[in-house]
């Protein structure tokens, strides 16, 4: 593979790679920034469901004593019952009122003021809440039911606790109903849910007993449709589902919208420029290796490395090759009438012709000074015709004139052509008859070509 191309594929590889890198360190960063957000959402989140669940349950439980004493004294006079609920309504202040219903029938409120409707209801005449307090009795544990609308006005949350009677002859019979009006607008006040501001909005829902949607019980129903976190809030009885997402969304950015990626792409380029720059550096110095910087020829060194692989691919497949030796005459004088400026001129347009004259397959070199070489690769079953035929070719290229500081100036060429397997096969060999028939050519006038014989220094064309 060409030196360039492979050194294109490696930045191209290396590109790729760093557009790779960059898109996976974007798409990172931006999971990272949402997986942020949810986390800081789900802090925020249970810490408005703790204080909702520790003031529902303290407010809850606290009619529990109430309804513990009943049991165990068989029940209450007005007087005792107005100072306790005076005093639990005092402790705790979410809960708005508390009501006895002996035999289901209320017949005892705290406060009473605001709330004489409420007196004489009979809980089995009102079907939006006797299936309560009947699970209630049935199952001998508090149920709660809310947030609704409720006969003493306003928005509340039931608590009722049905109450059976400890000790005596009527140990275990039922008594009635304990029953506790919570705040539901200063339960959600204290929890952070309303009235303050919040960069989430909440929703509340409420689960049935199989763990199924029951009933929107407050907030924007859409917000559980998607999007959202949750949490269960746990009830006597009831389980809520508390949940919550920012009120301008969640941001996510795409990975290619992140610094994350843009300095993945800036890095990318900045190394993949400087690998193209070290690779080109690379290229410019394999370049100077193999090449002679005036006339950017192949040099001495190249050359032999080619007259190698060609004996080499000759041992192995067979065929024939050859090699022209040039040295130029009356080169000398050019530098000494023009100057050595004028004289690098001429190589340049000596080592252009000689690259115009040779075919596609043969390489063409300077060996230093006014010396070049030329490899003539191919022909079957002799490479020698080609060598002639070059050979003259060579030399009428080289006798065109040249112009030098707006002057002609002429110059001609020695050529010595050694080739193999008719000569030698052998590098040293091959350069040592192509430059010994080069002089014979000389010694016969210049301006010729010879061909050595392996035994005569040489025969002219």
């Amino acid at each position: 593979m060409p030196t360039t191309l492979r050194h294109g594929l490696w930045v191209v590889l290396i590109a790729l790679g760093g557009l790779f890198f960059a898109h996976e360190a974007g798409h990172l960063q931006a999971d990272r920034e949402l997986a942020q957000q949810r986390s800081e959402a789900m802090q925020a989140l249970a810490l408005h469901r703790a204080r909702l669940e520790g003031a529902l349950n303290a407010s809850l439980y606290l009619t529990h004593g109430l309804a513990s004493q009943i049991a165990v004294e068989g029940g209450i006079s007005e007087e005792r019952f107005a100072l306790l609920a005076r005093d639990l309504i005092g402790i705790n202040p979410y809960i708005r009122n508390i009501v006895l219903a002996p035999d289901n029938t209320i017949r005892m409120v705290y406060p009473l003021v605001g709330n004489e409707l409420a007196l004489g209801l009979h809980y089995p005449d009102r079907p939006d809440q006797w299936p309560a307090v009947r699970r209630a009795i049935e199952t001998r544990q508090p149920v709660v039911a809310g947030p609704l609308e409720v006969v003493q006005g306003g928005i509340g949350i039931l608590n009722r606790i049905p109450v059976f009677r400890r000790g005596g002859p009527q140990d275990g019979a039922y008594w009635g109903i304990v029953s506790s009006v919570i705040d539901f607008g200063a339960l959600l006040r204290t929890a952070g849910l309303e009235g303050e501001s919040s960069p989430y909005v909440f929703a509340l829902k409420a689960l049935n007993a199989r763990g199924e949607d029951e009933i929107f019980l407050w907030g924007d129903p859409q917000l559980f449709e998607g999007g959202h976190l949750a949490l269960d809030v746990r009830l006597p009885g009831a389980t809520w589902v508390l949940g919550a997402r920012p009120v301008a969304g969640w941001t996510h950015r795409t990975g290619e919208q992140t610094e994350a990626f843009w300095i993945g792409i800036v890095l990318t380029v900045l190394i993949t420029a400087l690998v193209h720059l070290l690779l080109a550096k690379q290229r410019a110095i394999g370049h100077l290796a193999m090449h002679d910087p005036l006339t950017e020829l192949l040099n001495r060194r190249a050359f032999d490395r080619r007259l190698e692989e060609a004996v080499a691919r000759q041992w192995r497949y067979g065929g024939s090759f050859a090699v022209l030796h040039i040295d130029l005459d009356g080169f000398k004088p050019i530098n000494d009438q023009f100057g050595h400026a004028a004289g690098d001129e001429a190589l340049r347009i000596i080592a252009s012709r000689l690259r115009d004259t040779r075919r596609l397959d043969d390489v063409v070199a300077r060996l230093g000074g006014d010396e070049f070489a030329i490899l003539v690769q191919g022909g079957e079953p002799s490479a020698i015709p080609m060598a002639r035929s070059l050979a003259d070719k060579v030399l009428a290229a080289i006798r065109q004139p040249l112009w030098l500081a707006g002057q002609p100036a002429h110059l001609g060429a020695s050529i010595g052509i050694a080739a193999c397997p008719e000569h030698v096969c052998e590098e040293g060999g091959l350069m040592r008859l192509a430059d010994q028939a080069m002089y014979q050519a000389k010694a016969c006038g210049k301006g010729l070509w010879g061909i050595s014989d392996g035994q005569s220094p040489c025969s002219l064309g």
